[in-house]
């Protein structure tokens, strides 16, 4: 522990004279007209920059009112309510105005916002679209219940030809589909479309509902385990329908996740 410690403070000697230069450059200045402004020897200045010292704590806050050095970037912190140059220079010019010019200046600020959030909800809405995503409605197994609706919910899910054109979004429940389809997969389905021979479709057997391939010798499974996951055969004597046609499956980032998702439910908030 001991021999951390001279590391620890050249480190910070380090950051702190890469700051100091960094913003004595940027404001155009020699390290000794710096040096007058702050009432030391060009020495000093001379010697933070090479890592031989540090500002002493009455010099810090001239220091940094001269270089507009967030204190908070040269102490190394974080920089959560740390103002910038061009922003401090926003608030000395709003102070400078009289009240009733304040109160013109934040109306119009608040005027081009609300018109500025307006666009970029619309940007949003373009870019999403919102469905019915089923979470228990088809099982790629032995089927599930497909009256259970409890666990449906709308989503937002980006503008793809798939998602625009389905009409709802299936998870997919057990392994009879993979490699296609993995258990957990939710796939994209067109209610509207007719399902032909060759295609995958979502189907309702005897009241469970199945992701299978439709085939002439009944609902096929891709999964090669045909002991556990043989072929089944639609008799007459069944209850079948034909829900709607699997047009694609959902991508990784196909559905927004946090704070995106936040703003999207923003974006089509009302409707």
């Amino acid at each position: 522990m001991a021999k951390s410690r001279p590391e620890i403070d050249r480190e910070r000697k380090s950051h702190i004279a890469g700051v100091i230069r960094k913003y004595r450059l940027q404001a155009h200045l020699e390290q000794g007209e710096l040096a007058k402004l702050l009432h030391v020897t060009p020495a000093a200045v001379g010697n933070w920059e090479r890592c031989l010292s540090r500002p002493d704590l009455d010099t810090i806050p001239l220091l940094c009112r001269e270089l507009r050095i967030p204190v908070t970037e040269l102490l190394g912190l974080e920089p959560e309510l740390t103002l910038t140059g061009e922003d401090r220079d926003l608030l000395d010019l709003y102070h400078s105005l009289e009240p009733d010019d304040q109160a013109s200046a934040r109306f119009f600020m608040e005027q081009m916002e609300g018109r500025a959030r307006k666009r970029k909800h619309e940007a949003i809405k373009a870019s999403f679209c919102r469905r019915m995503l089923m979470e228990q409605a088809s099982a790629a197994g032995f089927g599930a219940p497909m009256e259970d609706y409890a666990e449906n919910e709308m989503v937002y899910v980006r503008s793809n030809p798939a998602s625009e054109r389905c009409t709802c979004i299936i998870k997919v429940n057990g392994h009879s589909m993979e490699p296609n389809y993995p258990d957990g997969t939710k796939v994209y389905v067109d209610e509207k479309q007719a399902v032909r021979f060759g295609d995958d479709g979502v189907f309702i057997l005897n009241g469970e509902a199945l992701i299978k391939k439709l085939t002439r010798e009944g609902l096929y499974s891709y999964n090669q385990d045909k002991e556990t996951y043989p072929t089944r055969t639609v008799y007459d004597t069944d209850t079948f329908k034909v829900v709607g046609k699997v047009i694609g499956r959902v991508g990784d980032f196909d559905l927004p996740e946090g704070d995106e998702l936040r703003e999207v439910k923003r974006a089509f908030k009302g409707e």
